[in-house]
């Protein structure tokens, strides 16, 4: 469990900039969303990371104690988490107004990192994705 651990904590919350592209095509178009790549993984990368260090890591150790594994459990957590982390950036950390569906799309980016978080670590075989071996391809 510990590579995947890593692997879960280092790769979901890249999730979050994934999702503002997204939102960026839905407002203003896919051209515009390809160009503004850049400028979201240096803006929205940054907040995921620390969401995932300030609310992720305590919630996994909370959730391993209770036993939870299940999908939904972690979906619905990072569905807050992303909701809750736009809160609070918005109140305490930027200085401009934020779309009000920004809140709605953090949470999708939330429950998308979540679901990927317990994709990699529960269900996701990363040996399938490594090579195979001259032996058993005979």
């Amino acid at each position: 469990m510990g590579v995947r651990l890593i692997v879960a904590f280092l790769l979901s919350p890249l999730m979050t900039s994934l999702v503002f592209v997204v939102a960026v095509a839905f407002r203003v178009g896919l051209a515009a969303a390809i160009g503004s790549i850049p400028v979201i993984l240096l803006i929205h990368t940054p907040f995921a990371y620390l969401a995932m260090a300030v609310f992720g890591l305590p919630a996994f150790f909370i959730f391993r104690a209770l036993g939870w594994s299940r999908f939904p459990v972690y979906i619905f957590a990072g569905a807050v988490f992303g909701f809750l982390a736009c809160w609070l950036i918005a109140e305490f950390i930027i200085d401009w107004a934020i779309d009000p569906t920004d809140y709605i799309w953090s949470a999708i980016a939330g429950a998308s990192s979540g679901l990927v978080f317990s994709l990699i670590l529960f269900k996701l075989d990363l040996g399938a994705l490594q090579q195979p071996s001259k032996s058993s391809d005979v």
